[in-house]
């Protein structure tokens, strides 16, 4: 295959930041992230994409996928036993060698799984997740596109089924380590968050986020209020936070704390 010529991705990544998606450069022909922190350097600050592109006018573009979206990622080259055809018609990207469709869900909490043998080369990437945007070059020299414009439609519910992850037990021991320190420890990392200097408040937010998802899992904190108090300690705009939050949450609820700390 011959590979695609350089294009200036600029104007691209500055459309994606004006619709409120948090973008960040990736390597021509690579997935990985040009910045020091990748994804957790995500933004819509015009002035940093322009000053990112304006280094790397070549890169590829990276995008924070909307909380509310899910892509489901299908691949031919491990023998997907799916097509488009066979979903609803939805936003669609045509990838390296096979296809990103984009659907809204209902808050399902989403995983990768093999329960389904139906779905043989198929992924779930759920909300809040890193995904390459066109018109980004595929490692293998091709471009990405969009081939269906249409807005994201529902998830279909057989799909949602066959995604959702399995209810995880709840790990409410946490022996000596009483709930009033552990907050304590949650107020002193909060503090943290809101003196994180520019460049370094994603990285900060989603550690924060990530031992806070381990006390809602332990039912020391309700998510709520983990996502309330995050917000407010932070000085990322609010859309661009909440993606960072949701992913540090989800991860962190995971791994729930136990007497011995993670495991």
């Amino acid at each position: 295959m011959t590979a695609e010529p350089l294009l200036a991705t600029l104007p691209h990544a500055l459309g994606y930041a004006a619709h409120g998606w948090a973008v960040f450069p990736i390597r021509p022909r690579s997935k990985r992230p040009r910045t020091r922190h990748g994804s957790c350097d995500a933004t819509t600050d015009h002035t940093t994409i322009e000053k990112w592109w304006s280094r790397w006018p070549h890169d590829g573009i990276g995008g924070i996928l909307p909380l509310a979206w899910c892509v489901i990622d299908i691949d031919p080259r491990n023998a997907a036993t799916l097509t488009p055809d066979d979903l609803p018609a939805t936003l669609t990207t045509r990838t390296g060698g096979g296809w990103h469709c984009y659907f809204r869900h209902p808050g399902l909490d989403l995983a990768k799984s093999s329960s389904d043998s139906r779905l043989t080369g198929v992924d779930l990437i759920p909300g809040g997740r890193a995904i390459t945007l066109p018109p980004s070059l595929h490692p293998n020299g091709r471009r990405y596109e969009w081939t269906i414009d249409n807005p994201p439609a529902a998830l279909p519910t057989w799909i949602g089924l066959a995604f959702q992850r399995p209810a995880r037990p709840v790990a409410r021991n946490v022996g000596p380590l009483a709930p009033g320190p552990l907050l304590d420890a949650f107020r002193t990392k909060l503090a943290e968050v809101a003196a994180a200097a520019e460049g370094n408040r994603n990285r900060t937010l989603r550690n924060v986020a990530f031992f806070a998802g381990g006390l809602v899992t332990a039912g020391v904190l309700t998510e709520a209020d983990a996502e309330s108090m995050l917000h407010a300690a932070t000085t990322l705009p609010r859309s661009e936070a909440a993606a960072t939050i949701r992913g540090g949450l989800r991860d962190g609820a995971a791994q729930p704390l136990t007497t011995k700390g993670r495991q």
